[in-house]
């Protein structure tokens, strides 16, 4: 069953199934005892909400029994349900986040008048803020609410005879201004990173001017000097400066140095970074590597900066957060891909026994077959490799393309040049159904298997003539790029242009 009030059901845990319950119960939020009695019947089919016996007539007979089948009405419940679980989610979220829920309860005393609760809300949310020991744009926003409501109820009870109420207003004036210029200025440095790189794959020059006219008219390395220099707090010094040696890594990538100062800053300082500060930056230092890396493929340096920085982030467990509490399937391939381009191989096998533990369980086991299958291939233990791909439940698999890549080029290390070739078809009919590939992407693996095949087709040729050739765009980004550089050179196979 398919329904968006369905979709809000299949994400609720044991403890949400019943506090909804609950939720529906009271009057406040539901006067339906219909509402109650459909969600009732819902729940005994959570989480997949697939079953022959729930249907809109089965559940129409059971919540009006007397009544003959009327789609409207029913379809007039499941938009309330969907409103009461839309309710639910918000009591949830303020109650999960007392500083936004003191920041409504601040709203509703200013309308009300109330302005002698306001000072005690206010003492309350900075200690909650003070007390998470979190520095990060949501901390500064935050922060500019707060004084945004001491500088209101300041103006509303400040006597304007009374200079040292007045010093006073001028002096959270100027801490709400230096809480929007922290904000300013990291998100900035944010975004103008992220363009940058975007623009690196994409060549998006053009359409980013108005942030590059920005950044050529403000001297964001002085201004955060000034701003840390006057923080008078060490945490959000060290905010700023780390996000100061991003800066400076990104806009003058050639420059060496500052990267590694950036590396030195943020491990010198990790024990005073919050969780998500963490994944940020170590993403930013990941990125970094892997742009270097790219741009000069035998960098060795890179390489191995790469990898000590994946042993920190498990050492460490950076690769949790306040909202992923799992190792990325992404992040677990990359640390993987990585160890085994570099032949770590005990180290390679070590991890993914240790750490797919870390994956998420719906997806773990294909990811440890997968994994293992990967490592195999690399020790051309080819029978291992194949055999772990063959454990995999490939409906559930999410990444069905790098399958039938490791499968085909398996299969070729095998001598089943006949499996190998019937793959081929079937991967080009699912390129051609595929309705979610992008057409970049389905360019790219067509013209994989296009040179799988040509290899193929050489290898089990006898006569070995200039019909087969790979085209020059080989060496662009395709799977198993390192493979097929390999099977070119071991086969002595030509390398042309296309005509």
């Amino acid at each position: 069953m398919e329904n968006k009030v369905i979709y809000i059901l299949k994400s609720f845990s044991k403890n949400d199934l019943k506090y909804f319950g609950d939720f529906l119960d009271s009057p406040y939020f539901n006067k339906s005892k219909k509402l109650v009695k459909l969600y009732k019947i819902l729940i005994n089919f959570h989480p997949t909400f697939r079953s022959k016996f729930l249907s809109d007539r089965s559940l129409s007979k059971r919540i009006n029994p007397e009544l003959e089948f009327n789609r409207s009405t029913l379809n007039s419940l499941f938009y309330d349900l969907y409103h009461c679980a839309e309710k639910y989610l918000l009591v949830k979220n303020i109650e999960e986040n007392p500083i936004k829920a003191k920041e409504h309860q601040r709203d509703e005393f200013f309308r009300r008048k109330l302005y002698k609760l306001i000072d005690k809300n206010i003492d309350s949310a900075k200690r909650d803020l003070d007390s998470c020991h979190i520095i990060n744009a949501e901390y500064y926003m935050n922060m500019v609410n707060i004084y945004t409501d001491i500088c209101n109820l300041a103006t509303i009870t400040t006597s304007k005879s009374n200079n040292h109420q007045l010093e006073s207003k001028f002096e959270k004036l100027l801490e709400r201004g230096k809480y929007i210029m922290y904000f300013f200025v990291t998100e900035m440095i944010r975004q103008h990173e992220n363009l940058l790189t975007f623009d690196k794959i994409y060549n998006t020059e053009k359409k980013v001017k108005l942030l590059s006219d920005i950044f050529n008219c403000i001297d964001f390395c002085e201004l955060i000097n000034i701003l840390e220099l006057n923080s008078g707090n060490n945490a959000i010094s060290i905010n700023l400066k780390l996000y100061l040696a991003l800066f400076k890594t990104f806009s003058n990538s050639d420059i060496e140095k500052y990267f590694y100062e950036y590396k030195n800053l943020y491990f010198i300082n990790l024990n005073h970074l919050s969780i998500d500060e963490k994944r940020f930056h170590i993403g930013r230092l990941i990125r970094y590597c892997m742009i270097k890396r790219e741009a000069n493929d035998s960098n060795n340096n890179y390489n191995t900066e790469l990898f000590n920085i994946y042993e920190l982030i498990l050492k460490h467990q950076i690769f949790k957060s306040t909202v992923a509490k799992y190792i990325s399937v992404e992040l677990f391939r990359s640390i993987l891909v990585h160890s085994l381009r570099m032949k770590k191989y005990k180290w390679s096998i070590e991890f993914i026994k240790k750490y797919s533990r870390y994956l998420d369980p719906k997806r773990k086991m294909n990811i440890y077959y997968f994994s293992r299958a990967e490592y195999y291939f690399q020790r051309k233990m080819y029978k291992d490799a194949r055999h772990n791909l063959q454990k995999i439940v490939f409906e559930e698999f999410i990444y069905k393309l790098d399958y039938k890549n490791l499968m085909l080029i398996t299969h070729f290390e095998m001598k089943e040049y006949d499996s190998a070739l019937d793959l081929i078809d079937s991967y080009k009919h699912f390129l051609v159904n595929d309705k979610v590939l992008s057409l970049s992407a389905k360019k790219k693996y067509k013209k994989f298997i296009n040179i799988v095949k040509s290899i193929i087709q050489f290898k089990i040729s006898t006569i070995k003539t200039s019909n087969y050739f790979i085209e020059k765009e080989f060496d662009y980004d395709l799977p198993y790029n390192y493979w097929v550089r390999e099977k070119i050179i071991e086969l002595n196979i030509k390398i042309k242009k296309a005509i």
